[in-house]
């Protein structure tokens, strides 16, 4: 186990078959959100997806992950869904996913419609001391960012790109465009931080 939680933000991965994958996860996608095509109003999302039921309707996407090394530690994956480029909004959902980064701390996030224009923003700042409850599958309790205090932006990556995420440095997605965005991400346990040693 290591002893310090990461500092790295993202770390880019190369998907050779990504195109086919993102045909394949857009059928999960519109059977979690059917009128993912008609959403206007703004707004940011997780849906958790269980992994049998990703396993069985997407082959390439469960080869990848296998291709990691990391497959019998898959747990589920979570869409991540931003309608609308209201930056406001945006700012208020600043958050960890979890205090407890031993637990929590890593998600492989994949593009599958309309990435290009948004990006994962990373900042530094203080967190408010209250755990608000996601109700996300095995998230535990997300802690958002006073944007009442001074803060700043210290990394992004385009959603278009897939990556490893740390998800307990303060982030958000963005979207640039205003069309519904939707990219998902693999969540391990045990959490997988020998990989990156």
């Amino acid at each position: 186990m290591i002893q310090e939680q990461p500092k790295w933000c993202y770390k880019p991965v190369e998907v050779p078959n990504l195109i086919e994958i993102q045909e394949e996860l857009k059928k999960i996608l519109y059977v979690k959100q059917p009128s993912f095509d008609e959403m206007t109003v703004p707004n940011i999302f997780y849906v958790p997806v269980k992994r049998d039921e990703i396993e069985s309707t997407c082959p390439l996407y469960t080869k990848y992950i296998e291709s990691t090394g990391l497959l019998d530690r898959w747990e589920f994956s979570l869409l991540s869904i931003i309608v609308g480029n209201k930056p406001e909004r945006s700012e208020k959902g600043i958050h960890i996913d979890t205090a407890n980064w031993q637990y929590r701390c890593y998600g492989l996030n994949l593009p599958i419609i309309n990435c290009e224009g948004t990006y994962t923003v990373w900042y530094e700042g203080t967190l408010n001391d209250n755990p608000v409850d996601t109700s996300i599958q095995r998230l535990q309790s997300a802690k958002f960012l006073r944007t009442d205090l001074p803060h700043h932006e210290i990394a992004r990556i385009e959603s278009c790109n897939p990556a490893w995420v740390n998800v307990t440095i303060p982030h958000v997605p963005i979207n640039m465009h205003g069309k519904p965005r939707a990219a998902i991400s693999a969540r391990f346990t045990p959490e997988v931080h020998e990989y990156f040693v």
